[in-house]
């Protein structure tokens, strides 16, 4: 298989910046003011809220559908 950059395989849930970091450059809390990892970070805290909506709204429905369901079997009371 031909090499392949890393950021072809990053999606925006992972945080791969840190994956070849090396000293000097990565330090104790380098994550902290690095601009490349709060990018990533931002991104990943978008999708991870986005995921969650997304549950949640189907929790919701499923919910829903369970008392429907539940609601028929007792003879639409």
């Amino acid at each position: 298989m031909p090499y392949k950059p890393e950021s072809q395989f990053r999606t925006a849930s992972t945080i791969t910046c840190c994956r070849y970091c090396v000293p000097p450059k990565r330090h104790t809390a380098c994550w902290d003011h690095c601009p490349e990892y709060l990018k990533q970070k931002a991104e990943y805290e978008a999708v991870k809220a986005a995921r969650r909506k997304k549950a949640a709204i189907d929790s919701g429905l499923d919910a829903q559908l369970f008392e429907s369901v539940n609601r028929a079997k007792k003879g639409g009371k």
